[in-house]
């Protein structure tokens, strides 16, 4: 590629949000990092200095890819993806066990994660397919397709398991939004993470019935407000709209109530057979159902207590307390 069709074809706003966030992410692990004895920002025997290699070496990747004609990288999209998903099935079988998630091929001491590479052959696979003539997006086929391309992999991972890997995957559902994904897509998703919490949130609530003394576990409770409210929504549409109209909201009803009641039931169903002790731990302390400072609640109480110790206006840059001791045994993540 010439120099003048390198530089006219460059996407600049991308290339300056990137940069901005790679400095911003740079000088954060600076600050949570930093030691009065190590002071420079280039030292590479400290973490801030260490990052700066993998930023040089990232800088030097993306001009290598920029020079790289693009009808190669298109050829190569659809075997790269196919190349991680052998990956994520081999680690499955071949992969070493860190943290109760059989996610990294092990080579002595360095290590490799497939779930990493997978990311980036999902995004080539996806831009591949939806930029061919033939794929229409308003197609159900088109559609189902595009979901599998990012299925496939996030079931996968979350065999591993590697639930937090698998999560960052639901970022691309954007992108076929940006195709012509109905919104309402987007906000079904919302509306059932949002009901899944509640589903939990309600879980060890029980409440007892005067004079019979029946004890009602609080997820059944929800089911009952969700019923009661399905009552208001039937009676709302009998009698508020027109009856040429009231077909098709009593079908978006129906469906509603199943979905609603199906995901509310089967939540704790999945919370407790699907995930394991640490993830459900780490889960009721996020949602505030338990409390273990000390234990596995002491990164996410410390972190919490170096953001408010310096409350709106922070400490100043470089003068926390909290990370001049040691407080956590991973600040460039934890802080």
């Amino acid at each position: 590629m010439k120099r003048s069709d390198l530089i006219k074809n460059t996407d600049w706003l991308i290339i300056g949000l990137y940069v901005v966030l790679v400095l911003a992410g740079w000088i954060n692990i600076y600050a949570a990092n930093y030691q009065p004895d190590h002071s420079s920002i280039f030292d590479s025997t400290m973490e801030y200095g260490k990052q700066f290699k993998w930023i040089i070496g990232a800088g030097i990747l993306i001009f290598v890819i920029l020079m790289i004609d693009s009808g190669f990288i298109i050829n190569i999209s659809i075997p790269v993806y196919i190349t991680t998903i052998l990956l994520l099935i081999a680690v499955l079988i071949f992969g070493k066990e860190v943290n109760g998630a059989k996610s990294w091929f092990g080579f002595g001491s360095f290590g490799i994660q497939p779930s990493e590479f997978a990311k980036v052959g999902v995004a080539m696979a996806l831009a591949r397919y939806l930029s061919l003539p033939t794929t229409r997006f308003n197609d159900l086929n088109s559609k189902l397709i595009a979901y599998l391309i990012i299925i496939i992999p996030v079931i996968l991972i979350s065999l591993q398991p590697d639930i937090g890997t698998a999560l960052v995957f639901t970022a691309y559902i954007l992108t076929l939004y940006r195709e012509g994904l109905s919104g309402n897509i987007l906000l079904l998703g919302i509306l059932a993470i949002a009901l899944s919490v509640i589903s939990l949130l309600f879980k060890p609530i029980v409440v007892t019935i005067p004079i019979i003394n029946i004890g009602i576990a609080g997820q059944y409770i929800l089911v009952v407000f969700i019923l009661i409210f399905s009552l208001i929504f039937y009676f709302g549409i009998k009698y508020m709209v027109l009856p040429r109209y009231r077909k098709n909201k009593f079908k978006l009803l129906f469906f509603g109530l199943a979905g609603s009641l199906l995901l509310t039931i089967s939540v704790d169903r999945v919370f407790e057979k699907g995930l394991d002790d640490h993830q459900k731990t780490r889960i009721n302390i996020l949602l505030g159902l338990e409390e273990d400072p000390l234990g596995a609640g002491y990164n996410v109480n410390q972190s919490k207590t170096a953001i408010g110790s310096g409350q709106f206006t922070g400490k100043g840059f470089l003068k926390g307390q909290l990370t001049k001791y040691k407080y956590v045994p991973m600040q460039s993540t934890d802080f």
